[in-house]
């Protein structure tokens, strides 16, 4: 089967010329006339003039920049396209005319389509079947929240002068929502930007920051002890420790400051040298309880850093005790051989 992806982001592509290569790469079209005839063909397909060949890139708008990529795809004769995101770095207006074209030729070209968006209400108007991606399980909800009282990151306004609020960012285990500036707000389709801008200095420039995050505490009464007696085999772990996180904000390791051994649904003793190791997905979805509202608590730091040259901003994360099953829990102090 012949597969092309589409990505979201359409600033990479070099020119309406950029579908020659890909012709020239799986040997179609051979000789320039007939490669020419070709990228004309689907310049014209996707709403595009022949003309357009010999643009360069800053000539085109995002929304012809992304009809190029989608000509770029449909060289190559695919059976099946990944359109991963392919509406993110558009405007409203433009969005619906990439939908309707892909829309468009999915139907007159008998395409097979994966398409892949934050935005539901686009993926229920284009496909036939839907799967949601589960952030976590059903007890995970996360929150942004910039005016939290007592937080480390609480303001008013931005440094945009957009004034601050709360807003989900995952619910019910679903991811619903990011953290935005004025120049991102628009990707998302969002009427306003939800005040994620600052700097840490009057002489600093300011970007997108994150607000103070926090794991929602469990709906229903349950204590730290409700969790543990249910429990066979585990560790009780409280506070933070060493961590190690990869490029991509996925794979993971924590520690903590205590570890308490847990059998029977009783704490049995003390442990030392401990850390677990997941990443985000399974980690979320192996959430199977959040004690309630009484056992939640802030931390926090001011040093969370991002840029360059580097900024530091001060940021809260709030959580309840809550229970992982089936996390990968490992002893720091074994050597191997």
């Amino acid at each position: 089967m012949k597969l092309y992806k589409i990505i979201g982001n359409p600033a990479g592509r070099k020119s309406a010329n950029s579908a020659q290569e890909a012709l020239a790469t799986h040997g179609l079209h051979p000789g320039r006339a007939a490669r020419a005839k070709r990228i004309a063909e689907l310049l014209e397909t996707v709403g595009l003039r022949a003309e357009h060949a010999s643009r360069f890139p800053h000539e085109f708008s995002g929304g012809q920049r992304q009809r190029i990529g989608v000509a770029r795809a449909l060289a190559v004769e695919p059976e099946f396209i990944v359109a991963d995101e392919p509406l993110s770095a558009l405007d409203v207006s433009i969005q619906s005319q990439v939908i309707n074209l892909l829309a468009d030729l999915r139907e007159r070209l008998s395409l097979t389509m994966l398409f892949i968006s934050h935005d539901l209400d686009v993926v229920q108007h284009l496909c036939d079947r839907v799967v949601v991606l589960n952030y976590g399980s059903k007890l995970v909800n996360i929150v942004a929240d910039k005016t939290q009282v007592g937080s480390l990151g609480a303001v008013g306004y931005d440094d945009e002068g957009v004034k601050c609020g709360q807003w989900d960012i995952v619910k019910d285990g679903i991811l619903v929502n990011y953290q935005t500036i004025r120049d991102q707000a628009h990707i998302l389709g969002l009427n306003a930007s939800q005040g994620c801008c600052y700097a840490d200095n009057w002489s600093s420039v300011q970007f997108q920051r994150m607000p103070n995050i926090s794991l929602q505490p469990g709906k229903e009464k349950k204590s730290v002890d409700d969790l543990i007696k249910g429990v066979e085999k585990g560790i009780y772990i409280i506070g933070d420790g060493s961590f190690s996180i990869d490029q991509q904000r996925y794979n993971f390791q924590f520690g903590g400051q205590l570890f308490y051994e847990i059998k029977n649904g009783k704490i049995a003793g003390m442990l030392k040298d401990v850390a677990y190791q997941s990443n985000t997905q399974e980690f979320w979805n192996s959430c199977a309880g959040i004690a309630d509202q009484s056992d939640y608590r802030l931390g926090g730091s001011f040093f969370d850093g991002k840029g360059q040259p580097p900024q530091s901003s001060a940021v809260s994360h709030g959580c309840a005790t809550a229970r992982f099953n089936g996390v990968n829990v490992i002893n720091t102090s074994r050597k191997i051989g």
